[in-house]
């Protein structure tokens, strides 16, 4: 009589950040843990779809079932293990002995840890049946980005000339480059940053940028520009400010620790490189409350003290200043390929279906 089989699917539904990776990891546990029969990891097949999302997961796998084998377990693997006694029914003892085997018998027989891609999987499938399928055994499989990428490119400037606002936006790209001292060539840029695209992390790129268009992108950068230049402006200020008070107060860089080679020439320092950040010795004696050279008079470390707190905020300031100018800067400069990405990645699907 033939015995009816019972299928069944599980489905997790959570949000990304939520722990679906953790359940994962402790659904393969318990399906190793609970089967006490050598090697039955090989009988399980866990597919992701990334080389990130799936490293981690053999890592987790892996550090639990350490974990697990030892004589105590560590506080980071404890709620782990307590769901797995509890829904595998099983003792800690067990699980121990269990978790010690597994381990070794993975870590003799890693190959056949399986926890891959899609992409691997389908891979190693088609490998296994490459003689019904006439493809020969020691075949792989590729991907010429770089043909795609170009062919992409040569069709965004194709459509250039009969899309106004594509040739508008590239045009601005050309003229922003040649302000910056950059290539005005921008072919070998937006190909550079088409890669992008066939990252594993692309996914997360391409949802926070999706809602924007040229004419979005056009703002946001004219924007940063009016911001840069008030940054610009607060840190001439402040320089202003700092020498201000320098002069008032009598002093000289020589008073104080480090003398000009410590935190009171930074000032002087973003004058020549606005993105410039403090040296770890120079921010340690600004964090301290020790700015004065033991070699400058009593009057001067007297009113270094005095001025300590209005140098402090102008310091402060500045390099509050000074990291959002780098970070203007950074995005500035990708502004005009990250507004142009969603069209590459259209015209780059155009090219697989030709």
């Amino acid at each position: 009589m033939r015995k009816s089989i019972q299928k069944k699917f599980k489905i997790y539904r959570s949000s990304a950040g939520s722990g679906k990776t953790f359940t994962l990891v402790k659904e393969y546990l318990k399906l190793v843990l609970e089967h006490d029969r050598d090697n039955y990891f090989r009988n399980i097949c866990a597919i992701t779809f990334t080389n990130k999302a799936a490293n981690e997961m053999k890592d987790r796998v892996l550090k639990n079932l350490y974990q697990f084998a030892q004589d105590e377990v560590q506080k980071d693997a404890q709620v782990m293990f307590e769901l797995i006694q509890k829904e595998c029914s099983l003792s800690s003892e067990q699980i121990k002995e269990r978790a010690q085997k597994v381990l070794s018998q993975i870590l003799h027989h890693y190959s056949e840890f399986k926890i891959s891609t899609i992409d691997s999987f389908l891979h190693r499938l088609i490998r296994s049946f490459s003689f019904e399928l006439d493809l020969p055994q020691d075949m792989s499989i590729e991907t010429d980005t770089q043909i795609l990428i170009e062919e992409a490119i040569e069709k965004l400037f194709e459509e250039a000339k009969s899309d106004e606002l594509l040739a508008d936006f590239m045009l601005d790209y050309i003229r922003t480059n040649s302000l910056e001292d950059r290539s005005w060539k921008i072919r070998r840029q937006l190909k550079d940053f088409a890669q992008n695209i066939f990252k594993e992390d692309a996914l997360l790129f391409d949802q926070s940028i999706k809602q924007y268009g040229l004419d979005d992108f056009k703002k946001i950068k004219n924007e940063l520009y009016a911001g840069l230049t008030k940054q610009r402006q607060q840190l001439d200020a402040n320089h202003k400010r700092f020498h201000e008070i320098m002069d008032a107060a009598a002093l000289e860089y020589d008073d104080f620790n480090r003398k000009s080679s410590g935190f009171i020439s930074y000032l002087d320092k973003l004058k020549l490189d606005e993105t410039k950040a403090m040296t770890d010795a120079a921010l340690r004696v600004f964090e301290s409350d020790n700015w004065a050279n033991n070699a400058a008079t009593v009057e001067r470390q007297s009113a270094i003290e005095h001025f300590q707190d209005d140098l402090r905020a102008i310091f402060l300031d500045s390099m509050e200043k000074a990291q959002a100018i780098k970070d203007h800067l950074t995005f500035l400069k990708n502004i005009h390929n990250l507004a142009l990405y969603h069209k590459i990645k259209a015209l780059i699907n155009e090219v697989k279906l030709e």
